[in-house]
């Protein structure tokens, strides 16, 4: 079986930064043939292009992790751009107030700027509706094949015809990779193999 991932940090390959143990996607890519495109920090938008750039029927899965609404595209963030995890990471709030505040004696333009955006112009109402639209053109590329979303607390989405896994507060943290403690992870890609065990 032939399965493509695409999302944010919840999905991501994290064996490229750490080691500790093995993340769900990774325990998936051991028994199956996966194409993992997600990528840690990304915004919806992103999330769409990853699933753009591929010919989506190709595969017998689709694993979809949506992000959180407010992550604001950039083309570099001001921070984690040298980060082999999140070098196409996009602005989220609490990271770049967590930073701004970090390292307030840094003169990082970039970052100042996002944090001063978020604090002046960001409007909520904006994003939500944004947000929608580009769900709902993930949502038409995937029409025609198996689909699984998995749902994390950085979202709430109206059911739609698919099949759904919620990762819930509980599940996340303490955990490293994806999140998740190596038992979590275990847990999630268990509930996914018996998902794909269950369509083949």
């Amino acid at each position: 079986m032939t399965i493509l991932i695409v999302g944010d940090s919840f999905a991501a390959d994290w064996s490229i930064k750490c080691t500790q143990y093995v993340g769900w996607p990774n325990l998936l890519a051991e028994q199956f043939d996966v194409t993992n495109l997600a990528q840690s920090g990304v915004s919806e938008y992103k999330i769409y292009k990853q699933l753009a750039s591929v010919t989506v029927n190709q595969f017998d899965l689709i694993i979809v992790v949506h992000t959180s609404p407010y992550r604001i595209v950039t083309k570099r963030h001001p921070v984690h751009s040298e980060d082999c995890l999140h070098k196409d990471a996009d602005l989220l709030f609490s990271d770049i107030e967590y930073h701004n505040n970090k390292f307030a004696w840094v003169k990082n333009r970039a970052l100042r700027s996002a944090y001063e955006f978020f604090i002046w112009h960001f409007d909520k109402d904006y994003y939500d509706l944004t947000y929608k639209l580009i769900v709902g053109k993930i949502e038409q590329l995937i029409t025609n094949t198996r689909t699984i979303v998995i749902v994390t607390p950085l979202v709430t989405l109206d059911a739609v015809n698919t099949t759904y896994i919620s990762i819930t507060n509980d599940m996340v943290c303490p955990g490293l990779i994806n999140h998740m403690s190596k038992n979590n992870n275990q847990k999630l890609f268990e509930k996914i193999t018996e998902i794909v065990n269950a369509i083949k």
